[in-house]
């Protein structure tokens, strides 16, 4: 009903084009490129990236989503992944496994507040939603450190070091573990959220991200 009076008092446009009607237009959602393509990083099974930063439609829906508090672009990240889903014609890498706990990498609770949603919970229910809906969504780490954002430094050693002790685990699960982000760059952040899934046992830890930065 919220979401009803809000489309109401203020009608979808296209986050890209601003044609009226949609958040995101099937024109603009066709020039998404998908990247179908899997990574190799240490420490995880898998890195499997959707698309590229440097797309700017898929860019634009990304930063508005997440610093522009528009959560009515979630409808638009499930419409991205279906067509990823679609096109995608390899298995998963996580295909073999008959269980797996998906969990995002936690987002500073300041930025929550300011937003008025977690963006990084709301990617990795889409995620579970599209892409693994067999899998158990849960939250395994803990945010304990407030750090510069990642954005702010170069894409250098600063980066790791801005990281280190950030997160910690909750938990243990027996299941592998698909960890969700909305962006991959240097790689950082999801190392340290491994790192810590690590140290509670955990190793078999697979990554999705929406893009990948460069």
């Amino acid at each position: 009903m919220l979401q009803h009076i809000l489309d109401v008092l203020y009608p979808p446009t296209c986050v890209s084009c601003q044609k009226a009607g949609e958040w995101l237009c099937e024109d603009c959602l066709a020039s998404i490129y998908v990247e179908q393509k899997t990574e190799k990083l240490q420490g995880f099974s898998s890195v499997t990236v959707c698309g590229h930063y440097a797309n700017p439609i898929l860019r634009r829906v990304l930063t508005t989503f997440k610093y522009r508090s528009a959560y009515c672009l979630r409808e638009v990240l499930g419409a991205i992944l279906k067509r990823f889903r679609h096109e995608y014609v390899s298995p998963w890498p996580w295909a073999r496994e008959s269980s797996m706990t998906i969990t995002p990498v936690p987002t500073d609770q300041r930025h929550v507040r300011e937003r008025g949603f977690d963006h990084a919970a709301v990617c990795a229910d889409v995620v579970r939603e599209i892409l693994v809906p067999w899998g158990t969504r849960d939250e395994l780490l803990e945010r304990v450190k407030q750090v510069t954002a990642q954005a702010a430094l170069p894409a250098d050693e600063r980066r790791q070091a801005n990281m280190k002790n950030t997160f910690v685990a909750k938990k243990c699960v027996t299941t592998p573990v698909l960890l969700v982000d909305d962006i991959l760059t240097t790689g950082s952040t999801i190392q340290e959220a491994a790192r810590a899934l690590q140290e509670k046992g955990i190793q078999d830890i697979h990554v999705f991200v929406f893009a990948r930065g460069t």
